[in-house]
């Protein structure tokens, strides 16, 4: 795994909380528990303090925002990354800029080619990111141009790195391949030339 330049997750033990399932599980008001927490995840999330927020997953991100009482924030906008942080760039972006890849894990679905090459290139699952299970909204055009453009954009990773990197990323990209799915009726899908592409084919 590249070692990360920019959220280092290694050793991390500030990560907040879970939520109470029912009222037994916390000593007071449940209702005031849960409601504290999800403003605390949405602040976090906010101030993008990815340590706090640790791993994120869609289940988690909907029990966030049922709870979050105060936010404005439209519940599409909050399940897709659309709102904003207070660098006045939106979560999705500041997740691909920071390369919060354990913040990245909700947002599989999302279907912007940076955000999924940066979680290719440095999250644990990366190996199904590009699984159509997760863009079933898409066509079959709309597909092939989703993964064309996230190899342009792992391509811009590639050409950024050190040789030794350049390894660890075509043997990731190698492991994404097989899992790259999407229905039979589908057009096939032809990948960009550029140097990655050329060189996966190499190997």
């Amino acid at each position: 795994m590249f070692k990360n330049e920019y959220v280092n997750y290694e050793d991390n033990i500030i990560e907040l909380g879970g939520f109470a399932e029912n009222p037994d599980d916390v000593d007071g008001d449940y209702e005031y528990f849960n409601s504290c927490l999800a403003s605390d995840y949405l602040e976090a999330m906010i101030s993008e303090d990815f340590l706090a927020l640790g791993e994120l997953s869609r289940d988690l991100l909907d029990t966030i925002h049922d709870w979050e009482k105060t936010s404005k924030i439209l519940k599409n906008d909050f399940l897709n990354g659309n709102f904003k942080t207070y660098k006045n760039r939106t979560f999705i972006e500041a997740i691909t800029e920071t390369h919060a890849y354990q913040a990245g894990e909700a947002y599989l679905h999302v279907n912007n080619p940076k955000f999924l090459a940066m979680m290719i290139a440095y999250s644990e699952l990366y190996e199904y990111t590009l699984g159509y299970q997760y863009h079933e909204d898409l066509d079959s055009n709309q597909w092939n141009k989703l993964i064309r453009e996230t190899f342009n954009e792992l391509n811009i990773i590639y050409e950024l790195i050190s040789n030794e990197e350049k390894i660890i990323l075509l043997k990731r990209v190698k492991k994404t391949l097989p899992n790259i799915t999407a229905p039979k009726d589908f057009g096939p899908c032809k990948l960009p030339s550029n140097n990655l592409t050329r060189q996966l084919k190499k190997d």
